[in-house]
């Protein structure tokens, strides 16, 4: 027995994290999974991916065009022969590639009818235009996935040539049951069973293939759905409700990832956050209210020593006020400081559920927490794979800063070249000079390098 997130004694609860769909599902929306699987409430693969997706033009041409080589090659033979013999052509034969493929990729600007063609051109025409445009689907993945591997499944290398095409149409259909929902990708199909199971064993497989090990797991696991159902429950308890957090004893990203991973109605009980940060804390702090829609309070808090913070007691006595004064009876401490025991034994009337993380929390602490009933969990648990955009503006912050602090003078760069060079030119002719050549100066980033070219 031990003591549960909800504070009760209970059964040890299960520990196992939920898997994550979100990387299988765009995979197997743009291979042309059918919409139906999607659809299925037995499915693993979101219909809500399948609807977002179907929004972008960009996706839905490379999800018609595999759809469209998928069907060329699992009928090439019938298809061939009416080409070849019937004289046959692509939207005259129905029964095998369906007319609204065609009428879509059409509506899209797709033409795929060619006079004449046979079956060959047109493999080698759809997987050419798949290569061209696969590029434009880079961004529907996270930059910590490798793109090459997400793109050498659509690109065939060297399908213009008869044998390669033979050797390629010759192994997929000779092994359907291998491959996605019998979707055709580029890849030599092992006996793995459903490879978009689920996002952990996709990118398991698809690294392995490269002979490389995805170790960031974290990123394709979400927390329990006891974990979130007991933060449900603990917050539909409460009658007015506040997350305070000890910036600097707490990562913006992971507390970024728990409330982007919890379900929006079940936190609009949460009144406010109230960040007590320091000056030495992450500057992701500053945006943090740009990226949650829940109101954010930050409190910047002064050193009166360097070498001393005060977030903590300022955290304290914040809390307390918040009691008092605005009637908050129950908090979500966000942090892995024991230095808040003592708050939580002085004010039993208050409800607590501390988030903590595993490194940085000391087993004594949680012993604590387990002996007093008091509810915690682990911010580490909750799935990261949704930090790009905070993560990305964060360091386009610090970007700027810097370049801001490193600003180069075109009066000056213009008057010592003017000297260096001993050009006589007039102040007329220095600002033609100007807005002719400055104008056509760029960035360019190469070997680690910024430099400006002219």
């Amino acid at each position: 027995m031990e003591t549960s997130i909800t504070g009760f004694q209970t059964e040890t609860p299960p520990t196992y994290l939920n898997n994550t769909y979100e990387i299988t599902s765009r995979i197997g929306y743009l291979i042309g999974v059918k919409k139906e699987i999607f659809e299925n409430e037995s499915s693993t693969l979101q219909q809500k991916c399948y609807n977002l997706l179907n929004e972008i033009k960009s996706a839905r041409i490379i999800r018609n065009l595999c759809i469209l080589r998928t069907v060329l090659f699992k009928r090439y033979k019938y298809i061939n022969h009416e080409i070849y013999y019937n004289m046959k052509n692509l939207h005259t034969l129905p029964e095998y590639v369906p007319e609204g493929l065609l009428r879509d990729l059409s509506d899209d600007g797709m033409d795929v009818i060619h006079a004449n063609w046979q079956l060959n051109q047109y493999i080698v025409f759809v997987s050419t235009e798949i290569k061209q445009r696969i590029a434009d689907c880079r961004e529907l993945f996270p930059l910590w996935i490798n793109w090459d591997y997400i793109k050498e499944l659509f690109i065939i290398p060297k399908i213009a040539e008869n044998k390669q095409l033979k050797a390629v149409w010759g192994y997929y259909t000779n092994h359907l049951d291998r491959y996605p929902f019998q979707m055709f990708i580029n890849w030599k199909a092992q006996d793995d069973g459903n490879i978009l199971l689920n996002d952990e064993k996709f990118i398991k497989i698809l690294y392995g293939i490269h002979g490389k090990v995805f170790y960031d797991t974290n990123k394709l696991k979400d927390a329990s759905d006891y974990t979130k159902t007991s933060i449900y429950n603990y917050i539909q308890q409460g009658e007015n409700l506040a997350i305070v957090v000890d910036c600097e004893n707490a990562d913006p990203y992971k507390l970024y990832s728990m409330l982007n991973n919890l379900d929006g109605d079940n936190l609009r009980k949460v009144s406010k956050i109230i960040l007590y940060n320091d000056i030495h804390a992450s500057t992701a702090w500053k945006l943090f209210n740009r990226f949650v829609n829940i109101s954010v309070e930050h409190k910047m808090i002064s050193r009166v020593k360097e070498n001393k913070s005060l977030v903590d007691i300022q955290l304290a006595v914040g809390t307390c006020r918040e009691y008092y004064e605005n009637r908050i009876d129950s908090f979500i401490l966000i942090s892995s400081d024991s230095d808040y025991w003592g708050l939580i034994q002085e004010m039993p009337e208050c409800r607590f559920l501390v988030m903590v993380e595993y490194e940085k929390c000391s087993g004594a602490i949680i012993s604590a927490m387990k002996e007093n009933g008091i509810t915690y969990c682990y911010l580490d648990d909750f799935c990261s794979n949704n930090l790009e955009a905070i993560q990305a503006e964060a360091l386009l912050i610090e970007m700027r800063a810097y370049f801001s602090e490193h600003q180069i003078s075109v009066q000056e760069l213009i008057q010592e070249s003017v000297y260096n060079t001993r050009a006589t030119m007039s102040d007329k002719e220095l600002e033609q000079f100007k807005k002719r050549y400055l104008s056509k100066m760029r960035v360019v980033v190469e070997n680690e390098m910024i430099r400006i070219e002219i």
